[in-house]
Protein backbone atom coordinates (compact mmCIF):
# COMPACT_ATOMS: atom_id res chain seq x y z
CA UNK A 1 0.00 0.00 0.00
CA UNK A 2 2.82 2.18 0.88
CA UNK A 3 3.98 2.05 -2.44
CA UNK A 4 0.47 2.81 -4.30
CA UNK A 5 0.65 5.82 -1.66
CA UNK A 6 4.22 7.34 -3.57
CA UNK A 7 3.16 6.43 -6.48
CA UNK A 8 -0.23 9.20 -5.50
CA UNK A 9 2.36 11.74 -4.44
CA UNK A 10 3.94 11.73 -7.27
CA UNK A 11 1.42 12.23 -9.69
CA UNK A 12 -0.32 14.66 -7.59
CA UNK A 13 3.16 16.55 -7.73
CA UNK A 14 3.07 16.43 -11.70
CA UNK A 15 -0.07 17.83 -11.43
CA UNK A 16 1.04 20.49 -8.61
CA UNK A 17 -1.72 19.12 -6.26
CA UNK A 18 -1.09 18.50 -2.44
CA UNK A 19 -2.16 14.67 -1.74
CA UNK A 20 -4.84 15.61 0.52
CA UNK A 21 -5.61 18.66 -1.78
CA UNK A 22 -9.72 17.39 -1.62
CA UNK A 23 -10.60 20.77 -3.73
CA UNK A 24 -9.96 18.26 -6.86
CA UNK A 25 -13.38 16.08 -7.21
CA UNK A 26 -11.48 13.56 -8.90
CA UNK A 27 -8.52 13.39 -6.16
CA UNK A 28 -10.88 12.70 -3.26
CA UNK A 29 -10.49 8.99 -3.95
CA UNK A 30 -6.83 9.29 -3.82
CA UNK A 31 -6.76 10.68 0.07
CA UNK A 32 -8.60 7.80 0.68
CA UNK A 33 -6.07 5.44 -0.59
CA UNK A 34 -3.40 7.94 0.92
CA UNK A 35 -5.71 7.62 4.38
CA UNK A 36 -5.22 3.83 4.34
CA UNK A 37 -1.14 3.89 3.40
CA UNK A 38 -1.10 6.72 6.23
CA UNK A 39 -2.92 4.04 8.64
CA UNK A 40 -0.67 1.12 7.33
CA UNK A 41 2.65 2.85 8.21
CA UNK A 42 1.92 4.57 11.44
CA UNK A 43 0.67 8.02 10.68
CA UNK A 44 -3.20 7.39 12.46
CA UNK A 45 -3.41 10.90 13.48
CA UNK A 46 -2.38 12.31 9.87
CA UNK A 47 -4.88 9.30 7.97
CA UNK A 48 -7.57 10.66 10.68
CA UNK A 49 -7.49 14.27 9.89
CA UNK A 50 -7.57 13.39 6.31
CA UNK A 51 -10.43 11.00 6.10
CA UNK A 52 -12.85 13.99 8.11
CA UNK A 53 -11.05 16.43 5.59
CA UNK A 54 -12.71 14.64 3.12
CA UNK A 55 -15.57 13.52 4.23
CA UNK A 56 -16.26 17.11 5.17
CA UNK A 57 -15.41 18.17 1.03
CA UNK A 58 -18.83 19.35 -0.11
CA UNK A 59 -18.72 16.58 -2.94
CA UNK A 60 -17.76 13.74 -1.04
CA UNK A 61 -20.54 11.03 -0.88
CA UNK A 62 -20.93 8.04 0.83
CA UNK A 63 -21.34 4.67 0.28
CA UNK A 64 -19.82 1.23 1.45
CA UNK A 65 -18.37 -1.75 -0.40
CA UNK A 66 -19.42 -3.88 2.49
CA UNK A 67 -19.92 -7.37 1.19
CA UNK A 68 -22.82 -9.29 3.02
CA UNK A 69 -21.89 -13.02 2.57
CA UNK A 70 -18.76 -12.98 3.46
CA UNK A 71 -17.78 -15.02 6.61
CA UNK A 72 -16.06 -12.25 8.54
CA UNK A 73 -17.04 -8.63 6.82
CA UNK A 74 -15.33 -5.55 7.27
CA UNK A 75 -17.38 -4.08 10.05
CA UNK A 76 -17.99 -1.21 7.75
CA UNK A 77 -20.60 -3.56 5.95
CA UNK A 78 -22.89 -2.50 9.58
CA UNK A 79 -21.44 0.62 10.59
CA UNK A 80 -20.45 3.01 7.67
CA UNK A 81 -23.70 4.48 7.66
CA UNK A 82 -24.21 4.93 11.79
CA UNK A 83 -20.85 5.62 12.14
CA UNK A 84 -20.96 8.88 9.81
CA UNK A 85 -24.39 9.82 11.38
CA UNK A 86 -23.19 9.55 15.08
CA UNK A 87 -19.64 9.95 15.34
CA UNK A 88 -19.19 12.37 12.17
CA UNK A 89 -21.90 14.43 12.25
CA UNK A 90 -23.61 14.23 15.84
CA UNK A 91 -20.25 13.80 17.86
CA UNK A 92 -17.77 15.73 15.58
CA UNK A 93 -19.75 18.38 14.15
CA UNK A 94 -18.25 17.91 10.59
CA UNK A 95 -20.97 18.69 8.81
CA UNK A 96 -25.41 18.50 10.02
CA UNK A 97 -27.16 15.52 10.22
CA UNK A 98 -29.16 16.44 7.08
CA UNK A 99 -25.81 17.16 5.34
CA UNK A 100 -25.25 13.09 6.18
CA UNK A 101 -28.12 11.87 5.38
CA UNK A 102 -28.05 13.93 1.67
CA UNK A 103 -24.21 12.52 0.95
CA UNK A 104 -25.50 8.88 1.72
CA UNK A 105 -28.75 9.37 0.09
CA UNK A 106 -30.06 11.74 -2.44
CA UNK A 107 -26.41 12.62 -3.70
CA UNK A 108 -24.98 9.18 -4.31
CA UNK A 109 -27.98 8.17 -6.46
CA UNK A 110 -27.63 11.32 -8.50
CA UNK A 111 -23.99 11.47 -9.24
CA UNK A 112 -24.43 7.11 -9.80
CA UNK A 113 -27.39 8.17 -11.64
CA UNK A 114 -29.91 5.74 -10.09
CA UNK A 115 -33.43 6.28 -11.49
CA UNK A 116 -36.24 6.53 -8.27
CA UNK A 117 -33.64 5.95 -5.58
CA UNK A 118 -32.40 8.66 -2.96
CA UNK A 119 -35.09 10.53 -2.46
CA UNK A 120 -38.39 10.91 -0.68
CA UNK A 121 -40.86 11.41 -3.66
CA UNK A 122 -44.43 9.56 -4.95
CA UNK A 123 -43.21 6.65 -7.33
CA UNK A 124 -39.75 6.27 -6.01
CA UNK A 125 -38.41 3.04 -4.47
CA UNK A 126 -39.55 3.00 -0.51
CA UNK A 127 -35.49 2.37 0.66
CA UNK A 128 -36.25 3.78 4.38
CA UNK A 129 -33.98 3.95 7.69
CA UNK A 130 -35.72 5.61 10.87
CA UNK A 131 -32.87 6.35 13.41
CA UNK A 132 -32.45 8.06 16.30
CA UNK A 133 -30.43 11.29 16.11
CA UNK A 134 -29.67 10.99 19.79
CA UNK A 135 -28.26 7.48 19.97
CA UNK A 136 -27.44 6.17 16.55
CA UNK A 137 -24.01 4.80 16.42
CA UNK A 138 -21.86 1.72 15.16
CA UNK A 139 -21.01 -1.39 16.75
CA UNK A 140 -19.23 -3.14 14.25
CA UNK A 141 -15.75 -3.88 15.08
CA UNK A 142 -12.97 -6.71 13.36
CA UNK A 143 -13.74 -9.32 16.60
CA UNK A 144 -17.51 -8.98 15.88
CA UNK A 145 -18.11 -8.16 12.36
CA UNK A 146 -21.68 -8.82 12.30
CA UNK A 147 -22.97 -6.75 15.19
CA UNK A 148 -25.73 -4.31 13.99
CA UNK A 149 -26.18 -0.53 14.95
CA UNK A 150 -27.85 0.72 17.73
CA UNK A 151 -30.19 3.75 17.26
CA UNK A 152 -31.92 2.33 14.36
CA UNK A 153 -35.13 0.61 15.04
CA UNK A 154 -36.37 0.47 11.50
CA UNK A 155 -35.40 0.08 7.71
CA UNK A 156 -37.28 -0.63 5.05
CA UNK A 157 -36.12 -1.75 1.41
CA UNK A 158 -38.40 -2.06 -1.73
CA UNK A 159 -41.08 -1.16 0.94
CA UNK A 160 -40.77 -4.16 3.15
CA UNK A 161 -39.44 -4.03 6.65
CA UNK A 162 -35.60 -5.58 7.30
CA UNK A 163 -35.25 -4.29 10.80
CA UNK A 164 -38.33 -3.95 13.00
CA UNK A 165 -37.61 -2.85 16.19
CA UNK A 166 -34.02 -2.86 15.89
CA UNK A 167 -34.27 -6.97 14.94
CA UNK A 168 -32.76 -8.13 11.33
CA UNK A 169 -35.44 -9.72 8.94
CA UNK A 170 -34.12 -10.66 5.87
CA UNK A 171 -36.68 -10.18 3.58
CA UNK A 172 -34.55 -10.64 0.15
CA UNK A 173 -36.29 -7.46 -1.48
CA UNK A 174 -33.28 -6.02 -2.18
CA UNK A 175 -31.40 -6.44 -5.97
CA UNK A 176 -28.44 -4.58 -7.69
CA UNK A 177 -28.86 -1.34 -9.17
CA UNK A 178 -27.70 0.17 -12.20
CA UNK A 179 -27.49 3.90 -13.32
CA UNK A 180 -29.63 5.00 -16.01
CA UNK A 181 -28.29 4.24 -19.46
CA UNK A 182 -25.88 1.53 -18.08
Amino acid sequence: MAREADDLVRRAREKRLRPDDVTEGTFTICSFWLVSALSEIGEAERARQLCERVLAFERTMIGSDGLPHDAAPHPRLWGTFPRVLGHYARGLGLFPLETAVHKMTGMAAARLRLADRGLLRPGYAADLALFDAATVKDEATFADPHRHPTGVPYVVVNGDVVVDGGRFHAAGTGRVLHSEGG
